[in-house]
């Protein structure tokens, strides 16, 4: 994404992205991820209006590294996939 100038892609670079009316697919989403050297992790996979059988399957043979299956205050337990 041209926005980052070869920086972190954050939230906001995904929120002007948005703005525009767009919608980025799975596979655009974890290309950014990929190109700014980072692992692609579902976060809140419980919001996603799709069984999570297919949310898995769908994002792990895209490239998704893992999934986000609890957190508190301190802490993330992320599931490798």
């Amino acid at each position: 994404m041209e926005k980052s100038k070869g920086g972190l892609i954050t939230h906001p670079h995904f929120a002007q992205f948005l703005i525009k009316g767009e919608w980025a697919t799975l596979e655009e989403v974890l290309e950014w991820i990929k190109d700014a050297k980072g692992q692609a992790i579902i976060a809140h996979p419980a919001r996603y209006k799709m069984t999570r059988t297919k949310l898995i399957n769908d994002f792990k043979q895209q490239g998704g590294a893992g999934m986000e299956q609890g957190k508190s205050m301190k802490t993330t337990l992320v599931t490798i996939l």
